[in-house]
């Protein structure tokens, strides 16, 4: 099961979305370093092994939530034309949605806070 879902997450553009996502959290803490900081996180960034991050937190999840069939039809899916063209834009949706949904989340807490006097 767990090569299976290590192909999954690579056909499906989920290890290349936990990877992006990564990146852009490191990227947004060191911006608030300064520059000798900023280059640390930078070469923490580089030092990341996402195979074992994959090993760590993503298979073990799958494993937990998803049966074999379901990843086989999704692999299936995955290697059709559709599914590659879906996987290659999955990492930007993934990152568009994180700072769609930090920006919402702020509007919205400005918005509560306005209404009950804080």
């Amino acid at each position: 099961m767990k090569e299976k879902i290590k192909k999954y997450a690579e056909v499906s553009g989920t290890l290349e979305g936990a990877k992006l996502l990564f990146e852009k959290q490191i990227e947004t803490a060191s911006k608030s370093f300064e520059r000798e900081e900023a280059e640390i996180y930078k070469k923490i960034v580089g030092l990341i092994d996402f195979e074992e991050m994959m090993y760590a937190c993503i298979i073990p999840t799958y494993e937990e939530h998803v049966s074999e069939d379901v990843l086989d039809a999704l692999i299936n899916f995955y290697e059709t034309p559709e599914g590659k063209q879906l996987a290659n834009v999955t990492p930007t949706i993934t990152l568009s949605i994180m700072q769609n949904t930090q920006k919402w989340t702020q509007k919205k807490l400005e918005q509560l806070m306005s209404i009950i006097g804080i």
